[in-house]
């Protein structure tokens, strides 16, 4: 498989989120989504491949996991994401599952900037 340059900006493979080659992820933590008006500059970061594992430790573990129910939760963390092409993003995940499809159905909300400005309220 061929990929081309900027054909993705970030990826979701079941509980995990990765960026794509030049683009980077940073955590804002648990903040109001609609809180974050702005976008830093720096601290966005990319990939780290461990074995045959890629994470983003910007993301890491978005979750908390209940050794009970065997279930995710989200920690409704607020991401930055800054785009290879210098656009900006932000995230958060709010579900891991859904009624109809069961797991690994992710459901999140996001703002996106078209511009190459770090504003990215509505």
């Amino acid at each position: 498989m061929v990929e081309l340059p900027g054909a993705w900006d970030i990826a979701f493979r079941r509980f995990h989120l990765i960026a794509a080659d030049g683009a980077g992820i940073l955590d804002l933590g648990p903040v109001p989504f609609d809180s974050v008006r702005e976008l830093p500059v720096t601290g966005y970061q990319g990939n780290a491949v461990v074995g045959e594992d890629t994470t983003n430790p910007g993301v890491g573990k978005w979750y908390a996991y209940s050794m009970l129910s065997h279930l995710l939760t989200s920690k409704h963390h607020v991401y930055g994401v800054r785009t290879a092409d210098g656009h900006y993003a932000k995230l958060e995940l709010l579900a891991y599952y859904c009624a109809d499809a069961g797991t690994a159905c992710l459901t999140f909300r996001y703002a996106y900037q078209g511009g190459r400005r770090r504003r990215v309220a509505r």
